[in-house]
């Protein structure tokens, strides 16, 4: 909703609050000078935004106001036309001010987007439907580059990707940091395996973080069904006819956590006074009913927390069910991982009944589904849950039953809201989460405070450093891991929730696809830099290998790749390095079959593998680690994993399609029953910590 004050002639401002009553003042001043003109365009402008949402409606207001209310100031406007072709004239004056202007760094991509979907709109709406602007006056419209596309592809980043920033020292003779005598496969399996690590990483210290905010939860459950809340308010109250100082010496220790039974007694008479908050700011000195901070303990039979920066009233909260940032930006976190459909604002925001009071979490035929609301999008997204994800939201809701009450009679929207994050003081209740500062404790950048998540799990910044971890990176990781498991842009993009194209365009990552690209350009010029200079001495020095080695490697791999008929180029090569290859071993090698046994059930255990694997992040180390018996290695799974996995979908038999397809329907339900994720979890840790 938007609230005009128009009145003042030196100062206008527009106050937009949102279904929380959260609320956003702007300046509008620079339309003053316009007069009456001025009121009636912001009050139709404001007119068009209603019924939009109040994120939407501040985004384009501000965007109105930068650029045309900047116009007006700069153009030194005191009224709006009246005549067709001076107002057609103003309108391009606006057009070019808008794309041309020097005085900001937004790029001319973004400045293009914001002239087509917004500007340009609302003054198509103030001609059409208004009449502010004559119906012959033509808008312009800036025609759509490529550099749109581009744009986006670079702010795609996955987990662990730092920011771009500009290289200022000397560029390295090597410009593709995996060695390009590395065959394809392997280049994108170690692109592959070290995203799958990260993500292990990650989910490990994300899932420890939730498994200590449940166990505590439970803990104070069990302690505050055990304390008789009524009996308590009477002993505690028997004191205050005597002298103070005493009573509230002898009810302290009644409070002060030490033992089950006095920190039963201290979560019954915060759930009771407090509205289940704890801050130690509320305890400064000791009160008739609650002891001073300085004497509050937890007692040794508590669940132990992950890490000695974790605060006793942290743990206390807990044990309240209530959460701050820190703890809302792990759980989302976690919901993304395992449910990537949902966007990072949309699940932050996410509610637990729908306006006729239905759970959005709810049982189907295909199991247990959470939905949640995507407003830009206009529609609903559901996801299936795993184990964790059903644990994490049906327990979110349990800590939230008791002061949930309170803050739906207050505001019905936020009570609506999963997340409600703890208030500041005891006097308030709990509110809506300050989304810039759930992501502010992923990232754990300086402005983060104190209590983010670096901060709790100080390894974590050896693998993902701070500020490559946020809830759009962990979606866009889920997708590309997607895309290496299945190589297919549907399945990623069923994965996401989006349609093809736009996962193409927005989702695979442009650094990705550069260093791809760069990498296929660095072997052809790597390969006709050898071919050129083949009786030279200088042909190590000319191209990209430091050990004669990985050229011969390299130029081996190029004989299998290019036959003598595949090019001149071909030809060319074979006349030259032929030595290094047995021709008739390497073609009857090339020319061998590969015999697999195809079934629904051993495609589905194999595929099962695969799934585990990537899903656990197994290192490299492991993976190339042969087995005593066999001598075969892990990957070798993984690779008939995903040769099959690739070739199947489209293969001649339809019996071998009905297998795959069957395969793949049974994987999803036995994932969680197997339970070999766990199995190879606890292996990978136990294996890193004999290192």
């Amino acid at each position: 909703m938007i609230h005009l004050d128009l009145n003042d002639s030196q100062e206008w401002k527009a106050w937009i609050v949102d279904e929380f009553e959260s609320k956003w003042s702007l300046n509008l001043s620079a339309f003053c000078a316009l007069g009456p003109d001025g009121r009636r365009f912001i009050t139709l402008v404001a007119r068009n935004l209603s019924g939009k949402r109040a994120a939407s409606q501040k985004s384009q207001l501000t965007k109105i106001n930068a650029e045309i209310g900047a116009a007006v100031r700069a153009f030194q406007l005191t009224a709006l036309p009246k005549r067709e072709s001076d107002w057609q004239d103003l309108v391009v004056r606006f057009y070019e001010y808008a794309l041309g202007r020097t005085d900001t760094k937004r790029t001319l991509a973004n400045r293009v987007k914001d002239w087509n979907s917004n500007l340009a709109h609302h003054l198509e709406t103030l001609r059409d439907a208004h009449d502010l602007i004559p119906l012959g006056v033509e808008i312009p419209r800036a025609r759509v580059s490529e550099a749109a596309i581009a744009q986006a592809r670079e702010l795609t980043q996955l987990l662990g990707q730092p920011k771009p920033s500009p290289e200022t020292k000397a560029i390295d003779k090597t410009l593709v940091s995996v060695s390009i005598g590395r065959t394809d496969a392997e280049y994108l399996e170690e692109i592959r395996d070290s995203l799958s690590e990260k993500r292990r990483v990650l989910e490990d210290a994300l899932l420890r973080w939730w498994c200590q905010i449940k166990e505590h939860f439970e803990y104070g459950e069990k302690l505050v069904q055990e304390t008789n809340l009524d009996a308590l308010l009477a002993q505690l109250s028997i004191g205050s006819a005597g002298p103070v100082e005493k009573a509230i010496r002898l009810n302290t220790r009644l409070a002060d956590g030490r033992t089950e039974t006095t920190l039963g007694n201290l979560l019954s008479l915060l759930h009771h006074f407090h509205g289940s908050n704890c801050n130690a700011k509320d305890f400064e000195k000791s009160t008739l009913y609650f002891p001073c901070h300085a004497t509050i303990r937890v007692p040794a039979s508590a669940p132990s927390p992950v890490s000695v920066e974790v605060s006793v009233f942290d743990r206390i909260s807990w044990m309240l069910g209530s959460l701050n940032h820190t703890d809302i930006a792990v759980c989302a976190a976690l919901l993304m991982m395992r449910n990537p459909t949902f966007t990072s604002h949309s699940l932050l925001l996410a509610k637990v009944k729908d306006k006729n009071g239905r759970p959005y979490l709810e049982l189907n035929n295909s199991g247990l589904s959470f939905r949640i609301e995507k407003p830009r999008a206009v529609k609903m997204s559901d996801s299936l849950l795993d184990d964790v994800s059903y644990e994490l939201v049906t327990t979110l809701i349990r800590m939230s039953r008791r002061y949930r009450k309170r803050v739906i009679v207050s505001n019905p929207a936020v009570g609506n809201l999963l997340f409600l994050c703890r208030p500041y003081r005891a006097d308030q209740i709990h509110r809506v989460p300050n989304l810039a500062q759930v992501h502010r404790k992923l990232q754990g950048t300086n402005d983060a405070g104190r209590d983010h998540i670096y901060q709790y799990f100080p390894d974590l910044d050896s693998v993902l450093p701070r500020g490559t971890i946020s809830l759009s990176k962990i979606r866009a990781t889920e997708g590309v891991l997607e895309w290496f498991r299945t190589g297919s842009i549907q399945r990623m993009s069923k994965k996401l929730g989006n349609t093809k194209r736009v996962v193409i365009n927005h989702y695979i990552p442009r650094p990705l696809l550069d260093a791809w690209n760069t990498r296929l350009i660095r072997r052809f010029q790597n390969l006709l830099l050898a071919v050129a200079a083949a009786d030279e001495d200088f042909l190590l020095a000319v191209t990209d290998f430091q050990a004669l080695e990985d050229l011969h490697c390299f130029l081996a791999q190029m004989l299998e790749q290019h036959s003598t008929s595949s090019s001149s180029l071909g030809k060319e090569l074979h006349e030259r390095f032929s030595v290094l290859s047995n021709c008739d071993q390497g073609d009857s090698a090339s020319r061998a079959n590969l015999t697999v046994s195809i079934s629904a059930r051993t495609l589905t255990y194999l595929y099962l593998y695969q799934e585990t694997v990537l899903k656990a992040g197994v290192g490299a180390a492991i993976l190339d680690q042969p087995d005593p018996v066999s001598g075969l290695h892990p990957r070798y799974f993984l690779d008939l994993a995903e040769l099959l996995r690739h070739q199947l979908p489209s293969h001649r038999n339809s019996d071998m399609r009905e297998a795959h397809f069957a395969a793949e329907s049974k994987m999803g339900g036995l994932i969680n029953k197997t339970q070999w994720t766990d199995l190879l979890l606890r292996r990978v840790r136990s294996q890193h910590a004999q290192q």
